[in-house]
């Protein structure tokens, strides 16, 4: 299973995510998410995930 990122400065756009792509049907795991670039950041670092979606 793959992980995946999200980062965007609009929660609605975050938990819309979240919702409308099935991601464990995909190979997906969600295992982070952050409102903000330097939050962000630290946290790819630290988790390495093989997808990050962002509008930051």
């Amino acid at each position: 299973m793959y992980s995946v990122f999200i980062a965007d400065d609009e929660p609605s756009v975050i938990e819309g995510l979240k919702l409308m792509i099935p991601w464990n049907e995909l190979g997906y795991e969600i295992r982070g998410e952050a409102r903000g670039a330097n939050d962000a950041l630290e946290k790819i670092l630290l988790l390495k995930p093989k997808l990050v979606i962002t509008d930051i």
